[in-house]
């Protein structure tokens, strides 16, 4: 017994000194302090040397020093001692000439792998503009430094946020350390965490809305709360500006600019990985209309696409595998300027849709109105139906063609064609948006992709019942079709597969 006694003494003693070595010696520091900017720090990033001014980080940037600092190299370079530097955004506020632009967090990552030196790292790219640790995939965001994302943002508090200092401007307009008080529930304990409460991350999800609207100058209805106990944990933007070849300016070419704002939610607890997104994108850049953008939607194979309304507005609802048992779904409501695109990992698709439904009547209040789009949204007329033609290949292989067939009114079907090399997986004979369409009794390959089927397609339109019958077979080469051709008779709002032998 004694023995037992002991050794429990020896590892509770042992965890004490771990955490007391992993703890900054600030608690000691009851001035403020100077940050300090040192080049040869163990981590990329740093452009100088040297003590720092708020107008040495431009927004959007980060540097890394040393807290507290010794002046001892060998004191100064242990990684639990290395906080980041970070100017927000200027969409976040990081243009205020205030401390209020400025965050510091430790850089050991929260998970088990930060006590083998992983260090959380700040990407400005934009739609990211987060910490990420490349060991874990922890992904922790830059307002309070809360996990959203990766093995950190499933840990419970206080092991799910970073570590801070609080900073300040002298009136020498140097950035210094305010005295912290390094224990849970006030900066926090490195590598341990640090306790945030419901209304911190409350008041920071407002901000966010709040900084996110005023960007997109769009009157938006950013939901904090969506139904079901699903909650907001992020939001990011992004502006994409390039260049296109145009018959405008063939030289110098046409500009083309988008703008989107992402939404990232996540179970209430805050211990789920993210698994619902809403993206809010422009209609209105140079070089694609919104009809072409909806086309674009509608080349999804057949049976993943549906088309619905919602209070009038043209609804896309594509639904597709991503490796069983997983499927994501996202739901397009279309206006006049905008795009509302909701993601759901996992999520069931009516879930999806109530979240639509519910932003809808808060775009239409701030003046929004249906999209223009002169597309056929009628569910009636779009009857997607899914077959499953054998195409016997003489030459020993057992790929399979598959065909997905969509019909639009009387006159007009298209069929997308795909490789199978055993379910579910499937891949395309034809490259993204290409289908293969039959209007007015004429094949056509849009895009023009012809030479590139790794089938060929027959056509007679002469049925007596005004049907449509394609021919299809395998192509072995080149110029060598081979194994018996299934025929596939489609009529209107109709099909069925006839074998040679019936």
């Amino acid at each position: 017994m004694n023995k037992a006694i002991l050794i429990s003494v020896v590892v509770i003693a042992a965890i004490i000194t771990a955490f007391t070595l992993f703890m900054p010696r600030s608690a000691e520091n009851s001035e403020p302090q100077r940050i300090y900017i040192d080049r040869e720090l163990p981590i990329l990033g740093n452009i100088f040397e040297g003590y720092v001014k708020a107008e040495d980080l431009k927004p959007n940037s980060a540097l890394y020093f040393v807290y507290p600092r010794t002046g001892d190299k060998r004191l100064d370079s242990e990684p639990f001692k290395i906080f980041s530097l970070v100017r927000l955004p200027s969409w976040k506020g990081g243009d205020a000439n205030d401390a209020s632009a400025f965050r510091s967090y430790s850089v050991m990552d929260l998970t088990i792998l930060g006590a083998t030196g992983c260090m959380v790292k700040y990407w400005p790219e934009d739609n990211r503009q987060r910490f990420e640790d490349a060991c874990s995939g922890s992904i922790y965001r830059v307002e309070d430094g809360l996990a959203i994302a990766g093995p950190a943002s499933v840990q419970k508090p206080p092991e799910n946020v970073l570590p801070k200092l609080d900073i300040g401007i002298d009136e020498e307009g140097y950035l210094y350390v305010k005295p912290p008080k390094f224990d849970p529930n006030h900066n926090g304990v490195v590598r341990y965490g640090r306790y945030i409460s419901g209304q911190e991350i409350d008041n920071t999800n407002q901000k966010l809305i709040q900084d996110a609207d005023r960007w997109f100058s769009g009157n938006l209805p950013l939901p904090k709360y969506l139904p079901d106990g699903v909650t907001l944990v992020n939001v990011s933007v992004q502006k994409d500006v390039g260049n296109y070849e145009c018959p405008e300016d063939p030289e110098r070419g046409c500009t083309i600019s988008s703008e989107n704002v992402n939404l990232m939610y996540k179970d209430k607890s805050l211990f789920q990985n993210p698994n619902l997104e809403i993206s809010i994108v422009r209609t209105n850049d140079t070089r694609f209309t919104p009809e072409e953008k909806a086309d674009n939607q509608l080349q999804y194979p057949a049976k993943e696409v549906k088309l619905t309304s919602i209070n009038g507005h043209p609804v896309v609802i594509l639904h597709h595998k991503i490796g069983y048992p997983g499927s994501e779904i996202s739901v397009h409501v279309w206006f006049d300027d905008i795009i509302i695109e909701v993601k759901g990992y996992n999520h069931p698709e009516d879930q999806l849709v109530k979240v639509a439904e519910a932003m809808t009547p808060n775009l239409l209040a701030m003046g929004r109105r249906p999209s223009p789009v002169s597309i056929t949204f009628q569910e009636e007329q779009f009857t997607s139906v899914d077959v499953l033609p054998r195409l016997f290949m003489e030459k020993g292989s057992s790929t399979l063609i598959m065909a997905d067939v969509a019909t639009y009114g009387t006159d007009e079907f298209r069929v997308e064609f795909f490789v199978t090399y055993g379910q579910p997986r499937k891949t395309p004979i034809l490259p993204p948006g290409v289908a293969v369409a039959l209007e007015h009794n004429e094949l056509v390959l849009k895009d023009g992709v012809k030479e590139d089927l790794p089938i060929r397609i027959e056509v007679d339109p002469s049925a007596p019942d005004g049907s449509y019958i394609l021919k299809i077979y395998a192509r072995w080469s080149e110029d060598e079709f081979v194994g018996t051709p299934i025929y596939l008779k489609v009529g209107k709002g109709s099909y069925e597969t006839i074998y040679p032998d019936k």
